[in-house]
């Protein structure tokens, strides 16, 4: 999927492709904790957090770290 944003960094409207990939993080005491975070693709590659919700793939690891734990 593309969508159009305004990128706040570059001051400026380009459109981006949607991109998941798995990623293994650390969350407090967990490490390697396997997520399927969330990007936008700039044309020259670069990957952005989801410039609508910055904090998406923090809560994803979040998710998965209470998962884990059985919380």
């Amino acid at each position: 999927m593309k969508k159009k944003f305004f990128n706040p960094e570059l001051n400026q409207y380009d459109y981006y492709t949607e991109v998941w990939l798995p990623e293994t993080v650390t969350v407090k005491d967990e490490k390697d904790i396997l997520v399927i975070n969330h990007y936008w693709k700039d044309k020259d590659g670069e990957l952005w957090g989801d410039f609508d919700n910055p904090m998406e793939n923090v809560y994803r690891s979040f998710v998965e770290y209470r998962q884990k734990k059985g919380f």
